[in-house]
This record gives structure tokens, sequence and C-alpha cells, in this order.
């Protein structure tokens, strides 16, 4: 009798300590997932953030003349205002944030555009320019979320 019962507390035992194997694996797994879905949300809200301030970089240098970026309003927005010559012709793109979107609209230079014929291009709660006295030109965006990202661009046209 004494064999039976020995033999039953080998087996709840290895049972028990399979048992608290499961649950920890369990636990490890959980946490593993609670890491990589909070490190993807981060890496994707930076991705955003650097995608909007990399296109307006973008644009920045391809504007990059004399007197080719300017701030201005469009229909009481601020905007920057990147001005370019195509086949003899001027024209003016307009880069600003409305309604939750960064916008862009290319004009005519003589034409004056309104804030709701731009192209939404990303998402972006706001975006705010200005030239500082050393000539350096600061972009703030603010992403939906609440997050910013500022970009600093020097001319290099001077």
């Amino acid at each position: 009798m004494m064999g039976r019962s020995r033999h039953a507390t080998d087996i709840l035992f290895t049972l028990a300590l399979f048992c608290v194997f499961a649950v920890c694996a369990l636990m490890v797994v959980m946490l593993g997932a609670d890491v990589y879905r909070k490190g993807t949300r981060e890496m994707e809200q930076n991705f955003d953030t650097r995608t909007s301030l990399s296109y307006l970089a973008t644009k920045l240098r391809q504007g990059d003349r004399r007197d080719g970026v300017t701030l201005g309003e469009l229909g009481g927005v601020p905007a920057l205002v990147l001005s370019d010559e195509l086949e003899g012709a001027a024209y003016n793109t307009w880069i600003y944030c409305q309604d939750g979107a960064l916008r862009e609209v290319l004009m005519a230079r003589e034409l004056s555009p309104t804030p709701d014929m731009g192209q939404p291009i990303m998402a972006l709660e706001s975006l705010e320019a200005e030239f500082l006295d050393s000539g350096i030109l600061r972009v703030t965006v603010t992403e939906p979320d609440g997050r910013t990202g500022t970009l600093l661009y020097t001319p290099r046209c001077g």
C-alpha cells in the first residue's frame, strides 16, 4: 500500500510542477507580447513624425533658391510657400495644415488658392514655421496624438 501512495504523490508532484511551469511560460509570453505591442506602437508613432518632417525637408530642399521659401497665409492658415519656375511659368507650392491633415497645393503664382484646394498628404494636427534671426527655418509639426517634432532647416542658397 505504501508504494501506491508514494507513486500517487510522485504523479501529483510532477503534475503540480508541470502546472507551475505552464503558468510561468504563459506569463512570460503575455509579458513579451505586451512589450512587443508597446514597442511597435512607439515605432509607428516615431515613423509618422519622422515621415512628416522628412517630407517637409525634401520639399524645402527642392525649393532651396534665393527667395524660394517664404511664409504665408492661406485663408488665415499659416503656410510654407515654395516658389519655382516650370517651363517659363512661375508657380507657388503651398504647404499647410488643415482639418487634421498636412496639405499641399501647386498653383500659378498670380492665383490665390483656398485652404480646401489642397491635396491631403498625411495626418497632422498642426504645422508652425518661423525664420529665426540666424536665417534658419524652424518647422514644428504636431501629430494627431499630440506628439511634436521639430525640423531646423538652413537654406543653402544664402
